[in-house]
């Protein structure tokens, strides 16, 4: 949210919608660099039969890669110096916080509560992904199961990134609030299409791995990409 407003004050107004959502997609990156990190790591140190031992490291050695990336930008922030628009807000007189809520508490129920809704489903699916895509491979993490669900995983974290481009390249032209609506819907539809015929995707690998694609891709292109746009240009500093 701060990388957001910082953009979003930091850029002009014809513009702003696609930067702040080019930041937002190093969401994605971030994810697909995880991603391979996975596969890097079983392929290097989990051989079939996987031991609890093999498992132990990986996941360790996995927690601990995450330390870099903020490790190597940690300075820079640190030293980064505030926006105009906040500097300017400094010399304003301060308002309360009841008086805040009280002018701004529809944009801010309307754009918390939508961002609520889309991370139930959109975590939800990121959380329970390794666990679907295993049962999948037959419930086990024999022989080189282990290996298919980090890579179809991979593919998966690789198939969601154009979502975050279409939406960043789309939204100054077409707008925040259709494409948030469009997404919410097509989510709905393909997530509803999903349920109905899930015993039938838990039986094929391929087309599971198909249909998270095709979920990520719409969640990206709809509003996990405009929830990030519209809070941070709903609430910049005053």
């Amino acid at each position: 949210p701060l990388s957001a407003t910082i953009t979003s004050e930091s850029s002009p107004k014809e513009t702003r919608g696609k930067e702040i959502g080019l930041v937002f997609s190093m969401q994605g990156v971030g994810a697909v660099f995880a991603s391979l990190a996975g596969v890097i790591v079983i392929l290097a140190l989990c051989q079939a039969p996987y031991t609890q031992s093999d498992l132990d490291y990986s996941w360790r050695i996995l927690f601990g890669l995450g330390f870099i990336p903020p490790s190597l930008i940690f300075y820079g922030r640190l030293t980064m110096k505030e926006t105009e628009f906040f500097e300017h807000s400094q010399h304003h007189p301060e308002v309360s916080k009841l008086q805040l809520i009280l002018l701004v508490w529809k944009q801010l129920a309307g754009v918390s509560l939508s961002w609520m809704i889309l991370d139930i489903v959109f975590y939800s699916q990121r959380m329970w992904i390794a666990t679907v895509l295993h049962d999948a491979n037959g419930g086990s993490i024999t022989d080189r199961a282990l290996e298919s669900i980090a890579l179809e995983n991979l593919v998966i974290t690789i198939a969601q990134l154009p979502g975050y481009y279409c939406a960043a390249f789309s939204v100054d032209i077409l707008g925040r609030k259709p494409i948030q609506v469009i997404g919410f819907l097509s989510m709905g539809v393909l997530l509803l299409i999903g349920g109905l015929v899930y015993n039938e995707l838990d039986t094929n690998p391929t087309l599971l791995v198909i249909f998270f694609c095709l979920s990520f891709f719409l969640t990206n292109f709809g509003p996990n990409t405009t929830t990030f746009i519209i809070a941070a240009e709903s609430f910049p500093s005053h």
